[in-house]
This record gives C-alpha cells, sequence and structure tokens, in this order.
C-alpha cells in the first residue's frame, strides 16, 4: 500500500482529520477521523514509499502492550479505512 500525495492531519478539537491540502478534493463522506493510536500509525507510514498490514501491525506491537492477533485486526481496520477513503491504495 502506499498513501496518495495531498493529505496531512490536522487537529479538530481533542482529535485529529486527515483531510487533503487540495480544496477541489475534499469529499468529506470520506474524512478519516484519528485517534491516538492512528495519529501513530499515520505519522509512522505517511512518509514512506509503502507500506503492508505487517508494519502497521509491528509498529502497533512495538508501541503497545497488545496481543498480536488485536494488532493485526486493528492493522487491517486502520489500511482499510485508510483505502476506503481514498487516502491510501494497494499496490
Amino acid at each position: 500500500m502506499h498513501i496518495i500525495e495531498g493529505f496531512a492531519v490536522r487537529k479538530l478539537g481533542r482529535e485529529y482529520i486527515l483531510s487533503s491540502t487540495k480544496l477541489n478534493q475534499v469529499d468529506f463522506n470520506k474524512i478519516v477521523a484519528l485517534n491516538e493510536t492512528a495519529k501513530f500509525l499515520w505519522d509512522n507510514i505517511s512518509t514512506r514509499e509503502s507500506f503492508t498490514v505487517e508494519d502497521l501491525r509491528d509498529l502497533l506491537l512495538s508501541e503497545y502492550e497488545v496481543e498480536e492477533s488485536l494488532a493485526l485486526h486493528d492493522a487491517e481496520q486502520f489500511a482499510k479505512s485508510l483505502i476506503e477513503s481514498g487516502v491510501a491504495t494497494e499496490d
């Protein structure tokens, strides 16, 4: 997977959102809200050329004390939300 160019994290109250840096590309039906964990993942993958669900899982395991199965599930859900919202593509 890789992040599509032109997205940035913005703080909105207590949450973070991913939004387009190009006004003509904003689709409010596809805004992605990020909690602290999702922001951690974003901060670690947004500058990479590509990443996998396993990379996301490994990041979660390195930062949080969670079971591997839960980390994998959360990584899959995060990747799915990025793809469905048009922020990332599958290679």
